[in-house]
């Protein structure tokens, strides 16, 4: 960085590397916690300004950070009290930040992380980031984790009374059986609040296909 509105060249690639294997919002704070240390509100600002529009959960979660928000480690108590005693959790989607706080604290419980997402992402990598505790299932499959005591859980980037954003999969994995095949089906809000921005990367469900958005 030659100065401090001047972004790294390849900045654009390498964002969507790390969405593909960490997730966007993930990725999205990540890159904001990197450029600010090294070139401040101004690289945060360059940030928004080249690559926000392009994908929207890093604009959104730009916003914030230039509005002075910095990430808040997700507190996983709410979701733990709906899974209740759940003891298979069939996951949508991938958020580190949020995984890496989640897992531990479903332990012994099965976490199944459905192996399904942008064409770049290192599946095995993945799982090899998230650890012995946590399984791959292919889309294909998916359905051999349901069950009385199974839960399926996606990632969803804001929520408003009519509609959520979450990642394509879901719509793939989300059907007319599926609400009988799974005792619990929630969403878990990693943005906190409604997407402004054009949901480019992800798609449009309703409140009404979850249990519970937490």
């Amino acid at each position: 960085m030659t100065a401090g509105n001047v972004l790294p060249s390849g900045v654009a690639r390498s964002f969507h590397l790390a969405a593909s294997e960490l997730g966007m919002c993930s990725a999205a704070w990540l890159f904001i916690e990197t450029l600010g240390r090294h070139g401040g509100q101004a690289a945060v600002a360059a940030l928004n300004a080249q690559l926000g529009d392009t994908y929207p959960v890093l604009g959104q979660v730009t916003d914030m950070a230039l509005d002075g928000r910095a990430f808040e480690p997700p507190d996983p108590t709410p979701l733990l009290d709906v899974l209740g005693d759940a003891t298979t959790v069939l996951v949508v989607g991938l958020e580190a930040r949020w995984l890496d706080v989640l897992v531990p604290r479903l332990r012994p419980r099965r976490v199944v992380l459905l192996a399904e997402g942008l064409p770049q992402t290192d599946w095995q990598r993945v799982g090899a980031n998230l650890g012995d505790a946590v399984e791959l299932a292919e889309l294909g499959s998916f359905q051999r984790h349901a069950g009385a005591r199974s839960a399926l859980l996606t990632f969803v980037y804001g929520v408003t009374a009519h509609r959520v954003h979450v990642v394509p999969s879901w719509l793939r994995v989300m059907g007319a059986d599926t609400s009988t095949q799974f005792r619990t089906i929630v969403g878990w809000d990693v943005l906190r609040e409604p997407m402004d921005r054009y949901p480019r990367f992800l798609a449009d469900s309703s409140p009404e296909d979850f249990m519970a958005v937490v």
